[in-house]
């Protein structure tokens, strides 16, 4: 009877060794996970942020780009009208 009780006990405490060792790493992984979580969410911040910076870049650039094209089109739209108006001024004395 004694023996079976000391087998019956050495086999409770062998099974449940097991469980207190990996409860304490599980709560260790779970804090590891949860510090890769933070430094991912930091990770996503600082890319986020980056892009928006690049968005703000490119909309910079854009309006210099049409800023370019409408100065050009204004010169060339003076060009035309100074071009017009020397043509009559030119003919106005062989008109006369």
């Amino acid at each position: 009877m004694k023996i079976n009780f000391i087998l019956i006990f050495f086999i409770l405490i062998s099974s449940t060794a097991p469980f207190v060792y990996a409860e304490e790493s599980i709560n260790e992984r779970l804090v590891r996970v949860e510090e890769s979580i933070k430094n991912l969410s930091q990770q996503m911040d600082l890319l986020r942020q980056n892009i928006n910076r690049r968005f703000d870049d490119e909309r910079v650039f854009n309006y210099f780009i049409l800023g370019g094209i409408f100065t050009l089109l204004t010169l060339i739209g003076t060009l035309i009208v100074i071009i017009v108006w020397d043509r009559r001024s030119s003919l106005k004395p062989v008109q006369q």
